[in-house]
């Protein structure tokens, strides 16, 4: 009875740490708003070339805003993981490629309310689990590292918008924090050097092989999409390629010459024409 005491004595401390904490993020960015600006947007590239392709993100887009809580793991058994405060409806994308495994709500009860919303995704070399989100994949559903999954909410157990994440390796089980894998986990890079150019879908013309209005995986052409969209080969689509200095592109778009050459791969960047560097840039490798 007393260690029953003690126990629920030491989480509901632990619990109002974490509210204070996030209490005092809160009102600092609320007198002095310049410092959302330094929040983290997505892990570093740490890498020693200039460009790879990755193979577990951080699941936010591009520009998004999240700050991770300095509680450490905790949650029950398998769901143990760390949490990830964001704005309510921030929009959530597959950290990794693979399948859906489940998705629903369970009925555990604590201090905040009942009934956790979840989500597991699985591939060979990843277990990724959320909670508390609004997710719009179903169980069976072959996801692609980058699409959109769901968004962040507040819902169960929960006493703010935030993501409860847990990552696991496979076959081992062994817990692994996101934010750091995200920032040295990848793919072999390219066997060829990369050569880089941009465009406008705006512009038209030669700017699009196709309908200017969508791109080559669906997704229709908005100005969100500058400084994070890539036109790439093929196979390259859903991929995400980090360029040292430049910054993080989803490759959505395809086009004639964007290809793997005889002495290079092409890819070309969207950026807005007024914004384009002079040049075409190439990037070799060691």
């Amino acid at each position: 009875m007393l260690l029953g005491i003690i126990k629920q004595t030491i989480l509901f401390l632990r619990d109002m740490l974490v509210l204070i904490c996030a209490g005092l993020v809160f009102l600092a960015i609320v007198r002095d708003p310049s410092l959302l600006r330094a929040l983290p947007l997505s892990p570093p590239t740490q890498s020693v070339q200039d460009t790879e392709m990755f193979d577990l993100i951080m699941p936010y887009e591009p520009g998004s805003y999240y700050v991770k809580l300095n509680n450490g793991f905790h949650g029950d058994g398998y769901w143990q993981g760390v949490d990830f405060i964001a704005a309510c409806g921030t929009q959530l994308v597959a950290p990794i490629s693979g399948e859906v495994v489940d998705v629903g709500r369970d009925s555990y009860c604590g201090q905040f309310g009942c009934g956790n919303t979840y989500l597991h995704i699985r591939n060979e070399s990843w277990d990724v689990m959320f909670l508390h989100g609004l997710y719009t994949v179903e169980p069976g559903q072959i996801v692609t590292i980058g699409e959109p999954i769901g968004v962040t909410a507040s819902i169960g157990n929960s006493s703010e918008c935030h993501d409860h994440i847990s990552l696991r390796e496979r076959p081992n089980g062994r817990l692994v924090d996101i934010e750091h894998q995200a920032s040295v986990s990848r793919v072999q890079k390219p066997v060829k050097p990369l050569k880089i150019s941009t465009y406008d879908p705006a512009e038209g013309g030669i700017n699009c092989d196709h309908d200017c209005s969508v791109l080559a995986d669906g997704t229709q052409f908005d100005v969100s999409l500058y400084w994070n969209t890539a036109a790439c080969p093929a196979d390259w689509i859903g991929r995400t390629v980090a360029i040292n200095g430049i910054g993080t592109f989803k490759c959505r778009d395809t086009g004639g010459a964007i290809k793997e050459h005889e002495d290079f791969i092409w890819i070309d960047l969207m950026i807005p024409s007024a914004e384009r560097p002079p040049q075409t840039m190439s990037l070799v490798y060691d």
